[in-house]
């Protein structure tokens, strides 16, 4: 075989293999479209694995459409006041949307619940009067959307050298008032309230250690 005609083939070949890798590459992509639950959001989106982050691979805004590569990524909220926490996704074989709803942050929930806390024990007191004579209220946490509170009240024992029970108790914020969960118990459980979310439970349990 002329040696020409067997460069024109290798050259062939190689612009065949390189055009179909180019080809799978692109139709790897997919359209990912995100959504935020709040108006002032964006989110920075990182590969999964990019634990450091050290390579952003784009800045999201409410409603905007990017192209990803299938795959796993992380996005992270960058709006103020809001939990940092990562968002995981994947990409797969079609386009997708991506929702983006992070709760508040520590710090805005403490701030928030400064002009909360007179409403709460308010209301806390009104469904157990006894409460406001016979226990001490620590000043507890908001959770989420500042919707969830959690508190730990300390029985005031008839002998001040004994330590006093500790009995937590939940309130939810709904139509802007406060309302108990329940009653005080001396282990929250998800068997006893069902319908308060599990990490709330979970650290409510641990309030004023």
């Amino acid at each position: 075989m002329n040696k020409r005609i067997i460069i024109t083939i290798v050259i062939v070949v190689a612009l065949l293999i390189a055009a179909a890798s180019v080809t799978f590459y692109l139709l790897s992509f997919r359209n990912v479209t995100f959504t935020f639950k709040k108006t002032d959001l964006t989110a920075n989106i990182y590969r999964s694995d990019d634990t450091d982050k050290k390579n952003k691979l784009a800045d999201v805004k409410n409603n905007e459409t990017i192209r990803l590569q299938e795959g796993n990524y992380a996005a992270f909220a960058s709006g103020d006041n809001y939990d940092r926490a990562a968002v995981y996704f994947s990409v797969n074989k079609g386009d997708a949307t991506v929702t983006i709803d992070p709760s508040y942050s520590d710090t805005y929930l403490k701030r928030a619940l400064t002009g909360e806390l007179p409403a709460i024990k308010a209301a806390l007191i009104k469904a157990f009067p006894f409460v406001a004579t016979s226990f001490d209220i620590n000043d507890g946490k908001l959770y989420k959307e500042g919707e969830w509170y959690a508190t730990a009240l300390t029985q005031r024992p008839a002998d001040p050298r004994d330590e006093g029970d500790v009995y937590y108790t939940i309130l939810k914020k709904e139509n802007d008032t406060w309302t108990v969960i329940g009653k005080p118990s001396l282990v929250l459980t998800t068997v006893d309230f069902k319908d308060v979310p599990a990490d709330i439970i979970k650290d409510a349990n641990h309030i004023g250690e």
